[in-house]
């Protein structure tokens, strides 16, 4: 074998490593979810974890457990969105709710979301943070922190809803909010799968 051929060897040599080796890094690196032994690959969910993921606006349970049919509380949906303006300081603010304490996880953005009147409580000053939240609740918690627009959709359509819900719904079906998000009732509580699959529709 002559150097030109020797030369051409070694060319396709590393070529063919590179095709084995660089789609192993880029699933890694853009697919979170593959090391999630509870979002397999065809699942609807899979690319709404991933995108959350990657933009660290949700995490697994663990390495391998992202937990999709698990309920969301009050608290995670907030922290969410606090994760996502980048958990801006708060200059010495209190939440105000008497089931907040000042050391818990989602303190701060319990507070920042109350401040912006993204959230409110329950009345009687406390906010409920363990408290799982239904699907209408995760919209009208949406439709806030977009800073209430204008309704252009039809809640009716979507069946059986709370009436306080009505322009959060309406919004949230106008602007595909629900896209490639199976549910049932808005009434039901809200996974952190469809909760991902939300996030992603509103905010790629």
């Amino acid at each position: 074998m002559n150097t030109k051929q020797l030369r051409r060897c070694i060319a396709v040599g590393l070529i063919a490593i590179q095709m084995l080796v660089l789609p192993v890094f880029a699933v890694s690196h853009n697919c979170p979810a593959a090391t999630m032994t509870d979002v397999p690959a065809n699942a609807w969910y899979h690319g709404a974890v991933d995108w959350v993921i990657v933009h660290g606006l949700m995490s697994g349970f663990s390495a391998t457990s992202f937990g999709p049919d698990e309920t969301l509380t009050r608290a995670q949906v907030v922290q969410v969105l606090y994760n996502k303006e980048g958990k801006p300081a708060l200059a010495g603010q209190s939440s105000g709710f008497s089931d907040v304490p000042d050391d818990q996880w989602y303190t701060k953005a319990v507070t920042w979301a109350s401040s912006r009147d993204i959230v409110s409580g329950y009345g009687g000053g406390i906010f409920k943070p363990d408290a799982p939240v239904t699907l209408e609740q995760v919209f009208v918690i949406l439709w806030n922190y977009e800073g209430n627009p204008p309704l252009t959709g039809d809640a009716d359509a979507v069946g059986p809803h709370s009436e306080w819900a009505g322009n959060a719904i309406g919004w949230a079906q106008a602007v595909g909010l629900m896209d490639n998000m199976p549910f049932d009732r808005v009434t039901d509580p809200a996974t952190r799968a469809q909760t991902a699959q939300m996030l992603m529709n509103l905010l790629r």
